[in-house]
């Protein structure tokens, strides 16, 4: 068993504790003044704050989570001492309370006010080589103070104290062999028993910063992809960070500002290299922060002024690529030298990384549980994987071409719509836009616009746009009519067309156009006689509307209208039936394929008729 007494312990032999009413000898001519004050300031200074805590019989912990009081002295490579306390606390420290060297910013992190034998357990992390606890004298006390006192794990120790004056303490942590790359002390916690029952802390990592060599630059010896920036195929922007056991941190750090030389050689699909001075969870290589200052590019073997940045912790780096083949590719690492004048200073080597093959298919499902799923096809198909939100029916993809893939729903209230996009392997957030809608939206992408056609709540059929660059809706405008069905939509980019058909409130077949941004006065019908029992499929290949329905009899029939002519083709029977709507699709080549689902399920391909 081991006991607090008011005697030296060498700080750096392992952890101690030490209370904040410690004795002190009086001299005997002053005796009864001082005392008198002694207990006049003992009770001012150390009542205790109604705070919630967690305590054992006699002795009470102040918080569960510690905190590093960085007023007690930089932590520095090498060796050194943390005092560690809880969070600051209104009326800490008391007005007239001696510390000598400055009483800590930090709660003290327990008190004691019963005194007993209490047992501490804890495990040292790697770095750390004791631990002690300390009075507000601090880690390092002045002559006249009460030296900390070190504590060994699964040994008691006797606190003393009481409910009038109860002692209060904090911790103390000496660490050494830290070299002068800089290192992480990681977390641990201090449980303490008495009898049966106990509490626990838990102390924070802490970092200790790297050595700043003469010149003023430090950093990692090897960078890390930062996961706000993965790569995507073809091109994008990658940022490059350091990283150790508590998490990311700046690439390079810079002390003293000045001019600095970088010296690199990019490796194949590589376009630039810069860097930047803040790191976000959004990469301020691809959004630049407001407020923040602009990424500066460099150049191979010329200067760049830095200005020193101890607030932002560092520069990243960041690198741009491109034109890597669409069956995805390698970028090979490299290396980045800084100097000072003639004397290298830092040599920090960027990893290789793989660029993932450009997706060249996704497919979206609703599940079991109305929940929208997706995979893709690079190569070969992905698993499945959610995209959240539920839906009342499928989702439809937008006909069209452009950068990005848009799809538009109708949710499972059976009449919100909402939008999201897919671009360059990853998904926009959702969009909902005002209105309601009784069946599946019909969209195509043309031009740097999304045009959506819906079935409203009155059956009528409405149309809006969205101006893919300002990102601002038109409104949404009444086409007169009403429908039994979903719209069809197909776009004519070349032309700049957009056609609607639609199967009327007598099933009738109906035909509408916007082109060049008009739409046309009228509805048309194609041959007389036309109808269908579904939503008709239309596609177009620039040079004619391709129309097939399911006729009344279940079976399919085909029209097509010529855009030079404005004239619809006679009804021609493609034999065979089906339950379901047919779907159109016209391939890069301007082919067009027609996909069914045959009387016995099996799904049918026609690509020419």
């Amino acid at each position: 068993m081991t006991y607090l007494l008011d005697r030296h312990i060498d700080l750096y032999a392992g952890l101690s504790v030490r209370p904040v009413g410690s004795r002190t000898r009086l001299i005997v001519a002053v005796g009864l003044v001082a005392l008198a004050l002694v207990a006049i300031l003992a009770t001012q200074h150390f009542q205790l704050s109604p705070v919630s805590s967690v305590s054992i019989s006699g002795m009470k912990a102040n918080c569960t989570t510690l905190i590093e009081d960085s007023t007690k002295g930089p932590v520095t490579v090498g060796s050194g001492t943390i005092l560690f306390g809880c969070n600051s606390r209104t009326g800490w420290p008391p007005t007239g309370l001696a510390c000598p060297g400055g009483c800590p910013s930090a709660y003290p992190v327990f008190n004691v006010s019963q005194t007993g034998d209490y047992t501490p357990i804890f495990n040292l992390p790697h770095y750390y080589t004791g631990l002690f606890v300390a009075g507000t004298d601090g880690c390092s006390p002045a002559t006249l103070g009460s030296p900390p006192s070190q504590l060994t794990n699964g040994t008691r120790m006797q606190l003393s104290g009481s409910d009038s004056s109860p002692s209060l303490y904090y911790y103390c942590a000496s660490y050494a062999s830290v070299g002068s790359n800089g290192a992480t002390l990681i977390t641990f916690t201090i449980s303490w028993r008495s009898g049966s029952t106990l509490f626990t802390q838990t102390f924070p990592s802490v970092r200790v910063q790297a050595q700043p060599p003469p010149s003023g630059f430090g950093g990692c010896g090897a960078a890390s992809l930062d996961s706000v920036t993965p790569a995507t195929p073809v091109n994008g922007v990658l940022e490059f960070e350091c990283v150790d056991s508590a998490g990311p941190y700046a690439a390079f750090s810079v002390s003293v500002a000045g001019y600095y030389t970088p010296t690199f050689t990019l490796p194949q699909y590589y376009a630039g290299l810069s860097i930047t001075p803040i790191a976000d969870t959004v990469s301020n290589c691809t959004m630049l922060s407001s407020g923040n200052p602009a990424f500066t590019p460099l150049t191979n073997s010329t200067q760049a002024y830095l200005n020193s940045n101890p607030s932002a912790g560092g520069y990243y780096y960041c690198a741009n690529y491109a034109d890597v083949p669409g069956s995805g590719g390698t970028l090979q690492g490299f290396t980045v030298s800084w100097s000072s004048g003639s004397t290298l200073i830092l040599a920090q080597t960027i990893p290789t990384v793989t660029v993932p093959a450009k997706t060249s298919a996704v497919s979206v499902v609703r599940g079991i549980d109305n929940g929208l799923y997706y995979s893709t096809l690079a190569g070969s198909w992905s698993g499945w994987k959610s995209l959240g939100g539920t839906t009342a029916g499928p989702a439809v993809f937008c006909s069209g071409g452009g950068a990005s893939l848009y799809m538009s729903l109708r949710s499972l209230d059976n009449s919100s719509i909402y939008l999201r996009s897919y671009s360059n392997g990853a998904w926009s957030a959702w969009m909902n836009l005002p209105g309601g809608t009784t069946t599946e939206p019909a969209c195509a992408v043309m031009n740097g616009t999304l045009h959506l056609l819906i079935r409203a709540l009155d059956y009528g059929l409405y149309y809006n746009s969205l101006n893919l660059g300002s990102g601002i809706w038109s409104g949404w405008k009444p086409l007169n009519g009403t429908l039994l069905s979903s719209p069809a939509l197909a776009a004519s980019p070349g032309l700049n067309r957009l056609d609607v058909v639609v199967q009327g409130a007598s099933g009738a077949i109906w035909h509408r156009a916007l082109i060049n941004g008009v739409w046309s006065q009228s509805w048309d019908p194609p041959p007389t006689g036309g109808s269908t029992a579904d939503i008709p499929g239309i596609s177009s290949d620039g040079l004619s509307l391709h129309l097939v329905v399911r006729g009344a009899d279940n079976g399919l029939w085909y029209s097509a209208l010529n855009f030079t002519s404005s004239v619809w083709s006679s009804w021609v029977s493609l034999g065979g039936t089906t339950g379901v709507k047919p779907s159109l699709a016209t391939d890069s080549a301007g082919a067009v394929h027609l996909f069914v689902v045959g009387v016995y399920g099996r799904i049918l391909i026609l690509t020419s008729w």
